[in-house]
């Protein structure tokens, strides 16, 4: 199957630049390749040997899959009884040695051809057996003969010579690109697939802890002032392993070295390049063709689309299970807590604590063996910035893992472990909501049998009728009034049920929304396509979360069939109104072309639990089931004796008041969007349907904010306040304040009451309506 994309000449010019500007810098002629599995490493490298000279490895134990595996070469490098860093260090160069003369010797052989060198040599290898005859010549497998290289310096070294050789020899057959004579172009290309088989416990120094592969590492310093360069590749790279942070490295003589020149792994691997130049065409397809699995293949790494291409129809039929497998790294009825945090973190958009060591060191796990993706590794090489980037196969996986399982409890334990970043805590919370809804609605309704659906009773990609969304968020008691609303504004306006009738939408999974175009319609399109909900970044315009509406079951999904639903997450206990929560879509510009008669829901969740401006608490109240959970401020704002008091009950949009101002949408008639406005005060069974009563405790601690007090690991109130003492902090408590004899003490700050409601439409209640 042919190679898709430019990613080889990218990963040819990065090269590049690492040999031009390396110098001969100890630790910095080789690089990893640390990325999740299937983003097509082996593919990547194995194109890439078409631009550069390159002598291929594959150290894989088992002897099938995929590259196929070098067996006499990985065998050489097995640690026998004994031996020392040392050994192994002089052994790889010896393996290099010969190496180098053998390649040098066959390339003499080959004859001048129209081919470039390295595409003439790469397909020698895989012809008439060569590579496998190359690598079981008894010289490059030699370990009897004693290399001490300490003998001489690098330049004059059997090994640096044979390398040296080799790569005149290179250079002599090449066509030289005026281009690469500033860059100092690599003229010769070493990789090692499945190289994680060289960092195993039986390739381990019993005296110090260092293994193999380390040793070999160590060894290429005596190729530094040649153009050659090493790659090593893992299906299960964890990045401490392959790429050490600048504080330690590992050195001949056994040490720790501070060194700050080995090269940063590299991750920019090809995402979302299918055998056609376009994923989607607007106004091409149906929403019953973006939920087959044949279609969901197209997007992601390259894995989906290869295997479902080359796959008979077992594979094909398969492929969902495959893919739970995948991001489970077990096999069904086997899930562990590290397998159902790798499907949250799919389908919540989970962002990982940074400021915890064993956040970080799971979160390299979900990149070594769960799918999550390598985004960016800093310089430092402490840690890896990673994501779950929007592959609908991989979250219809993730669904299928959680069915059945409780998300809410999940999500607490992962979050009181301190593994995940709560950051916004109500757009985390609001995004497990809108999950439960979409999954409980999918339960609640038949669902047609899909091709290559596999043993899955059914399948949660699928179009989701908008009533049976929003029946299965909200409970019966509001659900019936949320229908028969009409638009705000408007009395005589169709209702909610009316205007939506033959209105979907279709999410498994949220995408990071970076800029302000991503609340448009053209997005939503694509996102639509993709099964996808948006999460907009703290700081964007208008809505937090945007759920694309596709109008029409027969209808092609394009922009014009396109509308939203708008979340706006407020998380402050004083409720807000009409004027502060709403999301004027004509100033947004969501439509390309200005309104064309579609109507938006404005959906408000005022989840209410974080206080307007309170101190630190240090007697734990009735909400703080779990010690710990201390609700503290992020808030600004000035705490006083009444507690806010937030109105509950469903309320419907009233007649139109005279003293409303003219600027106000007035919907289709007035030629301007038309606006149903749903504003849910609260976060309890009494208003979500996905929410039982004992989720309640759960959905506050995820919601409360969590103060330094709470790490404390004596969570008593003598010690708390003992700590307080401190001043680490300034409050109005007498921890802070008792060594002052003031005329009057501090107020005291009374724990808020919630009331909880769903109001529909214009706000009348409220004293902010107008401002």
């Amino acid at each position: 199957m042919a190679f898709q994309g430019d990613g080889a000449a990218l990963f040819k010019s990065a090269l590049d630049q690492m040999n031009g500007k390396r110098d001969f810098k100890l630790y910095a002629n080789f690089v990893p390749i640390v990325q999740s599995s299937g983003m097509g490493k082996s593919r990547l490298v194995d194109e890439t040997a078409k631009l550069i000279f390159t002598v291929p490895f594959c150290f894989r134990s088992e002897l099938d899959g995929y590259p196929e595996a070098d067996e006499a070469p990985s065998k050489f490098f097995f640690l026998r009884t004994d031996e020392t860093f040392n050994d192994v260090f002089n052994r790889s160069l010896l393996f290099l040695e010969n190496l180098f003369s053998i390649v040098n010797r066959e390339v003499q052989k080959l004859p001048i051809e129209a081919d470039s060198l390295p595409l003439q040599w790469y397909k020698y290898l895989i012809k008439d057996g060569n590579r496998l005859r190359i690598y079981k010549e008894k010289g490059i497998n030699d370990k009897r003969k004693p290399y001490r290289p300490e003998d001489s310096t690098p330049e004059k070294s059997r090994v640096f010579v044979a390398a040296q050789t080799l790569i005149g020899t290179i250079e002599s057959r090449v066509k030289e690109d005026p281009s690469e004579k500033q860059t100092r172009p690599v003229r010769l290309l070493v990789y090692i697939d499945e190289a994680h088989e060289m960092t195993t416990n039986k390739q381990t120094f019993k005296r110090d802890g260092r293994n193999a592969y380390q040793a070999l590492c160590s060894s290429l310093n005596q190729l530094l002032r040649l153009d050659v360069f090493f790659v090593f590749l893992s299906t299960s790279s964890m990045l401490s392993d392959y790429s050490p942070s600048t504080r330690v490295f590992w050195s001949q003589r056994g040490q720790n070295l501070s060194i700050t020149h080995v090269q940063t792994p590299y991750t920019e691997l090809p995402f979302d390049v299918w055998k056609e130049p376009h994923l989607v065409s607007e106004g091409q397809h149906m929403m019953d063709d973006v939920c087959s699995v044949g279609f969901m293949v197209r997007f992601g790494r390259p894995l989906w689309w290869t295997r479902w291409e080359a796959g008979d129809m077992l594979v094909k039929d398969y492929l969902i299970g495959f893919a739970m497998m995948k991001l489970s790294a077990r096999n069904p009825k086997e899930y562990t807590k590290t397998s159902y945090l790798a499907a949250l973190s799919v389908r919540l958009l989970l962002d990982f604590e940074p400021r915890r060591i064993a956040a970080i060191e799971n979160e390299n796990l979900m990149v070594a063996g769960h799918l999550r993706v390598a985004n960016v590794i800093p310089s430092h090489r402490e840690y890896i910035i990673s994501s779950t980037p929007s592959e609908p196969i991989v979250a219809e996986a993730a669904a299928q893992v959680l069915r059945g399982q409780n998300m809410i409890n999940l999500l607490a334990e992962n979050v009181r472990e301190g593994l995940i970043e709560k950051g916004q805590r109500g757009e985390l919370v609001a995004r497990l909501l809108l999950t439960l809804a979409h999954d409980a609605a999918v339960e609640q309704m038949y669902v047609k049998r899909r091709e290559y659906q596999g043993q899955f009773e059914k399948l949660f990609t699928t179009p989701v009728p908008l009533h049976a969304f929003f029946s299965a968020l909200f409970t019966e008691t509001h659900i019936k009034s949320i229908l028969e609303c009409r638009p705000d504004h408007q009395p005589t306006g169709p209702t909610f049920e009316e205007t939506f009738e033959d209105a979907y939408v279709m999410f498994t999974h949220f995408g990071k929304a970076a800029d302000d175009w991503c609340n448009s319609d053209a997005f939503a399109f694509m996102a639509l396509c993709r099964n996808m909900a948006i999460s907009c970044r703290e700081g964007m315009k208008f809505a937090d979360l945007c759920i694309p509406i596709h109008f029409g079951r027969n209808t092609p999904l394009s922009r014009d069939a396109t509308s939203a639903i708008f979340v706006s997450i407020k998380d402050k206990e004083a409720a807000m109104g009409y004027n502060r929560t709403h999301i004027d879509v004509d100033k947004m510009k969501f439509f390309t072309d200005g309104n064309k008669g579609r109507p938006v829901i404005n959906l408000i969740l005022q989840l209410g639990v974080q206080a307007a401006g309170r101190y630190i608490p240090v007697e734990r109240t009735k909400k703080q089931t779990e010690a710990g959970l201390l609700a503290t401020p992020e808030r600004k704002g000035r705490g006083g004796l009444e507690a806010p008091q937030t109105p509950t009950g469903v309320s419907l949009s009233g007649p139109r008041s005279a003293d409303e101002p003219k600027t106000r949408s007035k919907g289709k008639t007035s030629g301007r969007t038309c606006y149903y406005t749903i504003d849910a005060r609260g976060c309890s069974s009494s208003i979500y349907g996905v929410v039982r009563p004992n989720d309640e405790p759960l959905l506050h601690d995820l919601l409360a904010s969590k103060d330094f007090l709470s790490e404390h690991s004596r969570q008593g109130t003598a010690h708390l306040r003992a700590v307080l003492a401190q001043k680490p902090v300034w409050t109005r408590g007498q921890e802070c304040c008792s060594w002052a004899k003031l005329s009057d003490t501090p107020p005291l700050d009374p724990e808020p009451t919630m009331h909880e409601t769903v109001h529909l439409g214009r706000d009348h209640g409220d004293d902010d309506v107008f401002e």
